[in-house]
């Protein structure tokens, strides 16, 4: 049996099989058919990269594929960890690392080229700072196991930029979707748990 389409009607309405649907489905249809991407205006100035500088890094980033092969959809978040690392490594933490960090990223072909605004570097600088921040404190503490603590730093600074700069409108759409379904029905009233924790719990399930 096809899936009801999600597009509206010719007249610009909603179709009519979603004339029944809760609130909270409404929410959800919204949003999870909404364009997806960082959506910079026309008049916006945005990043642009050479079509042969582009072509070289796609390339490579597929030959790595091959090589050091991951679930499809890590393969962003372990580029956006690995490039983030060697630009802090080679780069150091400056304001031109953070314009750097994208404009590789559109090369590698991870972010669309003339799609990204420019007014992103000085979000993503400010990410990357705060990270950075709380690695250099941990490298001069006398904590164990630097390393994995930095690394692991390192990879939520990843997971956050991927975030802001490929945002998942879909996935957020629909754990937003179940929460509210959870907080509706209240399974979890019988543990008696704080509100608080409920919450937490929820959001990690519905993520998960």
């Amino acid at each position: 049996m096809p899936l009801p389409s999600l597009a509206r009607s010719a007249g610009g309405g909603e179709p009519p099989w979603t004339h029944n649907l809760t609130n909270a489905g409404r929410t959800f249809l919204d949003r999870f058919v909404a364009p997806s991407g960082l959506g910079a205006k026309k008049e916006e100035a945005v990043i642009h990269v050479s079509n042969v500088l582009s072509g070289a890094a796609t390339f490579y980033e597929r030959l790595r594929y091959s090589i050091d092969y991951r679930e499809t959809h890590l393969l962003r978040r372990h580029a956006f960890e690995r490039i983030l690392r060697r630009r802090l490594e080679n780069t150091g933490l400056t304001e031109e690392m953070a314009n750097l960090f994208v404009v590789e990223l559109v090369q590698a072909g991870y972010l669309k080229n003339d799609a990204v605004p420019e007014a992103v570097v000085p979000v993503v600088n400010d990410i990357i700072k705060k990270y950075a921040a709380i690695i250099a404190t941990i490298s001069k503490s006398p904590v164990r196991d630097k390393e994995k603590l930095e690394d692991w730093f390192l990879g939520v600074a990843s997971a956050e930029l991927e975030q802001f700069l490929v945002p998942s409108h879909g996935d957020k759409a629909l754990v937003e979707l179940m929460t509210t379904v959870v907080e509706r029905d209240q399974p979890l009233a019988p543990w008696r748990l704080a509100k608080e924790l409920e919450n937490t719990l929820t959001f990690i399930a519905a993520y998960r």
